[in-house]
């Protein structure tokens, strides 16, 4: 499965005319037909969005009249999966409210972004997911079924849904109680914060006094999203305030594609562990007990799993080895400890596209440990923390 964009050629200035990017069939894996304008034309080709493999740029002269069959290999350098670690965009549309991707098209977007589950979350809309559920089934992948339940102070994800489900609450009146207590009627485990800190982000609303009910911590995940790359570091740094208070919050990821055509399915995704054959309640429930992390690029396999607490005698030596991978090469990475960064490694030279650090440390005092790792191009990754627990010993 791949994205094929034209990256330099003529481009449809009108968008009903024609498309500037195209995506491998379903039914057909791999394969695509285009009918274009004719010109001198380079595509860039890419198959998992470039986290698990480099592009590549097709030259080719399209001549009127005339069918010309073109091939482009597309090699995996890494295979998350093998290792238990599987991928999702978690903020994403087809077509209902202002959306404009149909179903079989959102699909193929996450196919070709190398999304190991696809998943939706219409505006307060059911109506996808049977159609949905369908091509997961006749290829073979994970389902999960979602909504974005969206009054105008805030916008929540909730999934897996039960078979059915649909929205029996007004959003326009809801409270924030109402609100995450429809998404677990509805058969969700999972209830994500999107977009917070935008001035319509459940974060903004309650800080200015506007949500309704006030602040319930009854939601699990708080988003990273792509369209508003600004908000990384205040959602970084509210989790980090939450996580040295005690509280389990966990990072989630999406892109919040309303246009598959015109923006990159899975740009930003969730990674979780998950023992055994993926499924939505699986990935689910790996994203709440934080076994997960979220990328723009970078790859990362802990040692230890993040979520997961280690009970350590004070003044125990013990140390959090990671491997990273990345596909543009690796620059950084930042081992933040209850808030503050306070070891880095930084990479250089030819051999950057998978390393292994380890970062030795002593058990002082209860804490936690999360990484962030960034690529050469700038693009990041920002994990769930690993807990250390030092008050079960005298």
């Amino acid at each position: 499965d791949a994205r094929i964009a034209i990256a330099e050629g003529q481009k449809p200035l009108v968008e009903f005319l024609g498309k500037k990017a195209f995506f491998t069939e379903l039914d057909r894996q791999g394969r695509v037909d285009v009918p274009i304008a004719p010109g001198h034309y380079q595509f860039s080709v890419s198959s998992s969005g470039g986290f698990l493999g480099a592009r590549s740029q097709l030259t080719v002269d399209v001549v009127p009249g005339q069918a010309q069959a073109v091939a482009v290999a597309l090699t995996p350098r890494f295979d998350p999966p093998a290792r238990g670690w599987y991928s999702a965009d978690l903020h994403h549309h087809a077509d209902q409210a202002e959306a404009v991707t149909p179903p079989a098209d959102m699909a193929r977007s996450q196919l070709a972004a190398g999304l190991d589950l696809l998943f939706v979350s219409d505006h307060d809309s059911t109506v996808n997911l049977q159609a949905l559920q369908r091509i997961a089934a006749r290829r073979g992948i994970a389902f999960i079924a979602g909504i974005e339940i969206s009054p105008s102070w805030g916008h929540f994800n909730a999934y897996p849904l039960l078979p059915g489900a649909k929205l029996a609450i007004d959003t326009s009146t809801a409270s924030i109680d109402e609100v995450l207590q429809e998404g677990r009627r509805m058969g969700a485990i999972a209830m994500q914060s999107n977009h917070p800190f935008i001035p319509y982000g459940y974060f903004t609303s309650f800080q200015n006094g506007v949500a309704p009910g006030g602040f319930n911590p009854g939601f699990n995940l708080v988003e990273i999203n792509a369209g508003y790359p600004g908000d990384d570091a205040k959602v970084l740094h509210q989790l980090w305030d939450y996580w040295n208070a005690g509280h389990h919050f966990f990072l989630s990821a999406g892109t919040d594609t309303h246009d598959v055509w015109n923006e990159v399915s899975g740009h930003v995704r969730a990674f979780a562990h998950i023992d055994g054959k993926p499924s939505a309640r699986g990935f689910a429930q790996a994203m709440i007990d934080g076994h997960a992390y979220v990328s723009f690029g970078p790859l990362i396999f802990p040692s230890v799993m993040f979520g997961d607490t280690l009970k350590l005698r004070p003044g125990a030596p013990f140390t959090l080895g990671f491997d990273l991978q990345s596909v543009t090469g690796l620059s950084k990475a930042e081992l933040i400890g209850g808030g503050v960064v306070i070891k880095t490694e930084t990479f250089t030279g030819a051999a950057t596209h998978e390393v292994h650090v380890d970062f030795p440390l002593t058990a002082n005092s209860a804490r936690w440990y999360a990484l962030v790792v960034e690529d050469q191009q700038g693009k990041k990754a920002y994990t769930d923390p690993i807990w250390i627990d030092t008050l079960g010993y005298p």
